[in-house]
């Protein structure tokens, strides 16, 4: 049977870590956090334009699925025409809230949370501090998954002449620095009341040396993917494989796991399970690229 509708949509990856020693299981936390808030305005995390809250929740044989709504209640939203200039007021009744959601899937084999991407309903810094915040549990960590081909390049790279980090200073539901990270809050606080947008950290060699050290290089920019990887706007290196090449540049944000898949439905609008079938495409896409980098780190 053909689909009535039909559009694409991009999907992120990240690696899901809780706790502090990367332990704790993330179905199971999100499991207790749901049994204690039955009811829906228990979930509710008050933002300044409204609400976000946990929706659908489902656990299903070590994989899980559920909806970050975001609720506006500011009422700024108009509703206009095609064919005319004319605009008027969505007139809400009380208790009622504008909706918008970004859906996510998660699969416990390789600890791997796929999330649509919709930039009116959050990103995946509102739903870690989310989390974080009414789970009462963490940090939990949103590692971004790099494309195998640019995580090979870096590793490869004997000689490092430079490496730059860009950071989103947060706002709102995700202010918080969470401890994560002394001197990394530090600095986020600062830029944050300098009113910067964001801040960059750049390392560089002076004249008297070839290269960085490339393994604390890598160290150091595989810490800021694990721990504030959700505000990383950029993770910018440049340097050779072998000496005598000529200097490549690689951004691991830029070059980070992407899938662009179909969204389906029978329907006039998608549903939920429309979007989680959308999810599930993107993963099985990208699941032997994903089992790689889970066993290379196991090992």
């Amino acid at each position: 049977m053909p689909s009535n509708y039909t559009r694409e949509i991009n999907c992120d990856f990240f690696r899901i870590r809780v706790g502090h020693e990367q332990e704790g299981d993330f179905l199971q936390t999100i499991g207790e956090f749901q049994a204690r808030c039955h009811r829906p305005r228990d979930r509710n995390f008050e933002v300044e334009d409204g609400y976000v809250r946990l929706h659908d929740w489902r656990v299903e044989e070590g994989n899980a699925s559920g909806a970050m709504l975001r609720l506006r209640t500011d009422g700024n939203a108009r509703i206009g025409h095609i064919e005319t200039d004319d605009l008027r007021d969505i007139e809400l009744r009380s208790g009622e809230a504008l909706v918008d959601y970004s859906c996510f899937r998660y699969f416990g084999e390789f600890k791997t949370l796929v999330l649509h991407r919709n930039r009116d309903a959050g990103n995946e810094m509102r739903l870690r501090h989310y989390l974080e915040k009414q789970c009462n549990v963490g940090p939990i960590d949103f590692q971004v998954l790099v494309s195998a081909d640019a995580l090979a390049l870096f590793e490869q790279m004997q000689e490092i002449t430079v490496a730059e980090v860009t950071i989103a200073i947060p706002t709102n539901l995700s202010a918080e620095t969470g401890g994560r990270n002394v001197s990394v809050g530090d600095q986020i606080d600062l830029a944050r009341r300098s009113g910067a947008a964001t801040f960059t950290t750049r390392l560089s060699m002076d004249r008297t040396r070839r290269s960085l050290m490339p393994d604390v290089v890598r160290n150091w920019i595989k810490t800021y993917l694990r721990d504030d990887g959700e505000t990383v706007r950029s993770a910018e290196v440049r340097g050779r494989i072998n000496r005598g090449e000529d200097v490549r540049t690689i951004d691991l944000i830029h070059d980070r796991l992407r899938e662009r898949v179909r969204l389906e439905s029978l329907g006039q609008k998608p549903e939920l399970p429309d979007f989680y079938a959308a999810l599930d495409k993107a993963y099985r896409n990208r699941r032997d690229e994903i089992s790689r980098m889970f066993l290379a780190e196991s090992s």
